[in-house]
């Protein structure tokens, strides 16, 4: 299978990010330190490791150096660099899109793996329209005159699940299956859905029933992000009410990545998984 190489800056701003906070974190040093030791400005490795900015290539040069890099590799990571800060011709971010979902929806075109874990909402990239139009009808997302616009790009962001070189893996709390968004037909409609992407040779799904009780990850949604392209790479994403977080630090990630493999072990597996699915969409959406 093969792996295009992607051609937004932003992705490429990602891996050197994570490739500073590695470094830094293996070295022991603070970013006080490592500013200090390559002669850069108060804040701004803080900057480059949250995405506030890019380095130049130039002082990626130094700052990649100062951890000891060198050869092959330096040259690979200073062409990233260079990546990061170019602006891709005729690029345009809808306005109806907040900015802290913008990197997420471009991240997403780009992997190789997404792991969801989903408690209270159908995942996005799982939702009918109809199903999209009554969440956001609630009003928890933009103005009222952009949401037939979001309800756009949702189903937009769908288009990746035709790749053939992506997987998606999600659990989903059984929790998720069961309020009526939209009414019954919707949800009978949105139930279905679930039950034909299950049999999609790219999407693993699994139902984590109510009566497991306590598990790793009560109260948190997060998912998982990989890439063909740099293996070494996974990024979480975590979403808020009025924002999100993107994880980078191998520790942290290592921490949600172990949390996953335990949500998959305690998920019903998955044909009893439809089961269920068919089991709630005819009991509660006849």
């Amino acid at each position: 299978m093969m792996t295009t190489e992607p051609r937004e800056p932003m992705f490429y701003r990602l891996i050197v990010a994570a490739e500073l906070i590695q470094r830094r974190k293996a070295s022991g040093e603070s970013q006080e330190q490592v500013e200090r030791a390559c002669n850069l400005g108060p804040s701004l490795l803080s900057n480059y490791e949250t995405l506030k900015s890019s380095p130049s290539v130039a002082t990626a040069k130094v700052l990649f150096e100062h951890f000891g890099i060198s050869g092959p590799e330096l040259s690979t990571l200073l062409g990233y660099a260079k990546k990061a800060r170019s602006r891709p011709k005729g690029a345009v971010v809808d306005p109806a899109i907040p900015e802290w979902f913008e990197l997420y929806r471009r991240l997403e075109r780009q992997a190789s793996e997404l792991d969801v874990f989903a408690l209270t909402l159908i995942p996005g990239l799982f939702q009918t329209r109809s199903y999209t139009r009554a969440v956001l009808g609630a009003g928890v997302y933009g103005e009222a005159a952009n949401r037939e616009q979001l309800v756009d790009v949702r189903m937009e962001r769908q288009s990746v699940l035709e790749k053939d070189d992506l997987h998606v893996w999600a659990v989903i709390k059984e929790t998720a299956l069961l309020p009526v968004v939209g009414g019954r037909k919707v949800m009978r409609e949105q139930l279905d859905h679930l039950v034909e992407l299950a049999a999609q040779p790219n999407i693993t799904l699994q139902v984590l029933p109510n009566d497991v009780g306590a598990h790793m990850s009560m109260g948190t949604e997060f998912a998982v992000i990989r890439f063909g392209f740099a293996p070494g790479l996974a990024v979480v994403y975590t979403e808020r009410f009025d924002g999100a977080d993107y994880i980078r630090a191998p520790h942290s990630v290592g921490a949600y990545e172990t949390a996953y493999r335990h949500l998959k072990a305690a998920a019903l597996g998955e044909e009893p998984s439809v089961r269920l699915i068919q089991q709630i969409r005819d009991e509660r959406y006849p």
